[in-house]
């Protein structure tokens, strides 16, 4: 029943977030790569995660039953590959990522649901070690809910000069 003041138009509730005290979880994740002819790469790989509440109590709601239940904000499955080029003039990398469906609250009745994201790469190493790249992430400008609730920023563009040693 507590609020906080966070100088916004409305207060804020104070919430207490209570361990889950016995959990199963099962997963798991390969990942392969391989040169496909002379310096083109292809990598790929899955990831599968369940998990099931198997005791917990809270001590401020004794009707909060969470038995059976999966926890909140870890997807299901997630997906990615990529195909990459390396050559003298510049490397290319085009990538995928597939993020399943994930719980975003503890009682299991309102989910993330699940998204693609594209995005590429340029990169241009120099003689010396200094190099520079531009990276372009969810190409399609494919805004969703991130594991907080959030909307994500959609099309982001990052460039960056770097030296390698």
């Amino acid at each position: 029943g507590d609020s906080v003041d966070t100088s916004g138009t409305d207060l804020k509730p104070v919430l207490q977030r209570q361990n889950v005290t016995d959990v199963e979880i099962l997963g798991a994740e390969i990942t392969a790569k391989w040169e496909v002819i002379n310096n083109i790469f292809v990598t790929a790989s899955y990831a599968m995660n369940g998990s099931e509440i198997l005791a917990f109590k809270d001590p401020n709601n004794e009707d909060k039953d969470l038995v059976g239940k999966s926890l909140i904000e870890v997807p299901e499955d997630q997906a990615y590959a990529s195909v990459s080029w390396r050559n003298r003039i510049v490397n290319v990398l085009v990538d995928w990522r597939y993020t399943g469906k994930e719980w975003y609250d503890d009682e299991n009745t309102q989910y993330i649901p699940p998204y693609h994201i594209f995005g590429m790469k340029v990169s241009k190493t120099l003689k010396q070690g200094i190099g520079c790249s531009l990276s372009i992430d969810n190409i399609f400008d494919n805004v969703t809910l991130d594991r907080k609730g959030k909307q994500t920023p959609g099309l982001f563009v990052l460039g960056e000069v770097f030296f390698e040693i």
